[in-house]
């Protein structure tokens, strides 16, 4: 009954509150491409407790990829919100514009980021929030 009928809705964004006026725009993730991201991720390592390779994930390539498929911008990067996020040796003067690089950077060094990041990609929930909410404002 519902094969061929459920949606690919990978064309949904939303923008969502992290913390302190950050802002990240997240791409809706179906679970095959989450799925598809942490499968370019595997790398085969070896693992001496079984003494053999064994596949792992390679997270730079997992952050780098997420950076490049799931966030597609972010604002209020400010240096004040740096200092909540990350310790640093200097902080830049202004709001830090999106760059993939930054992106993939962030979720290897902000605790939690990337779990948050893709909790927040797979569940339709949240744009169907969004979309009501635009809705009720435009009607």
């Amino acid at each position: 009954m519902l094969k061929g009928k459920i949606k690919d809705r990978s064309d949904r964004r939303v923008w969502a509150a992290y913390r302190d006026g950050f802002q990240l725009e997240i791409r809706h993730t179906p679970r095959a491409h989450s799925q598809s991201i942490a499968d370019r991720a595997k790398k085969e390592e070896w693992d001496n407790a079984i003494g053999a390779y064994a596949p792992s994930i390679d997270k730079e390539k997992y952050y780098q990829l997420i950076a490049a498929e799931v966030i597609m911008d972010w604002r209020g990067l400010t240096p004040e919100v740096l200092r909540t996020l990350v310790d640093m040796e200097s902080y830049p003067d202004a709001e830090v514009p999106y760059s993939q690089e930054d992106a993939a950077e962030l979720l290897a060094k902000v605790q939690g980021l990337d779990v948050w990041v893709q909790t927040l990609a797979r569940n339709l929930d949240h744009y169907e929030q969004q979309r009501r909410a635009a809705e009720i404002k435009n009607s």
